[in-house]
């Protein structure tokens, strides 16, 4: 299997583990929700720091590097983070769709 394609059961896996980590997750409706929202911030840089996104997400900072993992390694979104701006950002142009689609997870 390669290394970055992400499955459907390793999506399911990174559900079950962030549904245990978290009281509020409730299975890949949440988890997708976060991704997008995540997706979201970054793309218009508005991310804040690590502590003010996670705070954002209403996720602890573990869970935030798990899906920050998601995006980077297994939908190969190039996040990068900018300490001038504190903003988590793409450094180029990227669509979560698109990553999904990629993965043919949707």
């Amino acid at each position: 299997m390669n290394k970055t394609a992400l499955n459907l059961t390793e999506l399911n896996l990174i559900e079950l583990s962030l549904s245990e980590m978290t009281e509020t997750e409730g299975g890949s409706l949440d988890f997708l929700r976060r991704l997008s929202y995540l997706d979201f911030l970054i793309s218009r840089k508005a991310t804040g720091n690590v502590n003010e996104l996670a705070e954002r997400m209403q996720i602890s900072r573990s869970n935030l590097h798990l899906y920050l993992r998601v995006l980077r390694e297994d939908l190969q979104a190039p996040v990068k983070y900018c300490r001038k701006s504190q903003s988590y950002s793409y450094s180029e142009e990227w669509s979560l769709e698109k990553g999904l689609k990629n993965q043919k997870i949707i």
